[in-house]
């Protein structure tokens, strides 16, 4: 699936693109102008094999003493900071962000890498 698979692809501006080698799948980071009216910054660009996808920024949760919440094996636990009311809105962000990035930074994404998008459509983006 790419942006050009949707009836309106959503239109992205990428501001800013910093590359995290060494990082595991993390590419790196872009800021984006989305439909020339919203900066979205520190977008995540990932990368599990030959699949990418570019989440929406995300911020730790802490519980009421202010301290970090740890999942089992003691993983800081993250929350969505922003979400997208659909799976299908999110897809289309995320092949939208790889698509730009592909144009204005060719280098920044491995040939064999292309958005790949979730296979539980039926769950929501949002909590």
């Amino acid at each position: 699936m790419t942006a050009a698979d949707l009836d309106e692809p959503l239109l992205i501006e990428l501001l800013k693109w910093t590359p995290k080698p060494n990082a595991g799948p993390l590419l790196g980071v872009v800021d984006v102008l989305v439909e020339g009216a919203l900066v979205v910054p520190d977008i995540a660009v990932t990368r599990v094999g030959n699949k990418l996808w570019c989440p929406l920024p995300a911020r730790p949760v802490f519980n009421a003493s202010g301290n970090l919440v740890r999942d089992s094996s003691y993983q800081v636990v993250w929350e969505p900071a922003m979400s997208w009311s659909t799976r299908a809105e999110h897809d289309a962000f995320s092949a939208a962000v790889v698509d730009q990035l592909k144009v204005k930074y060719p280098r920044a994404v491995p040939r064999n890498c292309q958005f790949v998008p979730r296979r539980d459509d039926a769950r929501p983006a949002h909590p």
